[in-house]
């Protein structure tokens, strides 16, 4: 095949995918292909193998990920801080003692380092709250306009986790997911949450995390996994169906019926990070065509 026609043909469908390729010299003999776009799925008429093209994007993910890493933001509570990893001087949980007595030595141990590592990605911005809520009207909540707008840094995210929602459980808050969006609720202020960030970061992709229950590391299973149990299924209920009402992605850490580790019913050990890291990657990868 000419090199004239593949050259014509990536001119003509350069809208299929956002990314440049180099054509492998050696293997076809075609030079360097390099400033057209490569279509995924060929019009062979024109004599494009599928082989061709698989090479094409084997490159291109190797080039994007030597040029590239993702940029990861991370929206949390108590159990996504990290001292020196919390952004805008917000109340810290795991530091000094806290962390030492979780065995957590460094940023490493924390769920969300593990799998933004595991990505190839970076940070973006943490921005976890020690002790926030969704709802309520407060600078600290999640849903406040003040948080939704702090997820950039000297660049926007590419991605944004979300794991909130633990200490509106906690305080009873009232679910409701039959209201329009409103702080007072948690569904609804969930809704206003996912509004704003997806207002101030359209080409971000938002995954929100459905809740695990924490267990006790000192105390038989049994008794571990009846501790606090209250409604956690109708606020992962509401969870989802927010996301879906605001065109988000969820993923459903709850669907494995694991919890992880803990000192105290909710704050991840060492061991209950690593629990926790591995359900988002699971989830993560079954989206992986949708976010990257």
């Amino acid at each position: 095949m000419r090199k004239g026609e593949v050259l014509k043909w990536l001119q003509e469908t350069d809208e299929e995918i956002e990314a440049f390729v180099i054509i492998d010299d050696y293997r076809y003999g075609w030079g360097e292909l390099s400033e057209y776009f490569v279509k995924t799925e060929p019009n062979f008429r024109l004599g494009i193998e599928k082989d061709h093209v698989e090479r094409a994007i084997e490159i291109l993910n190797m080039v994007s990920k030597q040029e590239k890493k993702i940029k990861v933001s991370i929206l949390g509570d108590s159990i996504s801080t990290y001292f020196g990893y919390t952004d805008f001087g917000y109340p810290v949980y795991f530091m000094d003692d806290k962390a030492c007595e979780n065995g957590i030595e460094s940023v490493d141990d924390i769920w969300w380092k593990q799998v933004i590592d595991s990505l190839g990605g970076e940070l973006c911005v943490n921005n976890s709250f020690s002790g926030s809520l969704v709802s309520q009207d407060s600078p600290s909540s999640a849903c406040s306009k003040e948080r939704c707008a702090k997820l950039s840094s000297d660049s926007s995210p590419d991605i944004i986790l979300i794991y909130m929602g633990t200490n509106d459980r906690g305080y009873g808050v009232l679910i409701d997911s039959d209201s329009m969006p409103e702080e007072k609720t948690f569904y609804g202020a969930y809704r206003i949450m996912l509004r704003q960030i997806k207002a101030n970061y359209p080409q971000a992709k938002i995954v929100c995390g459905t809740l695990l229950l924490g267990y006790r590391e000192d105390r038989d299973e049994k008794k571990q996994r009846n501790k606090w149990p209250y409604y956690v299924q109708e606020f992962n209920n509401a969870i989802t169906l927010a996301a879906e009402n605001e065109g988000c992605l969820v993923a459903d850490l709850a669907s494995y019926n694991l919890q992880y580790e803990t000192l105290d019913y909710c704050h991840p050990t060492k061991e209950g990070h690593k629990t926790l890291a591995g359900l988002w990657l699971k989830e993560l990868k079954k989206l992986m065509r949708i976010i990257l």
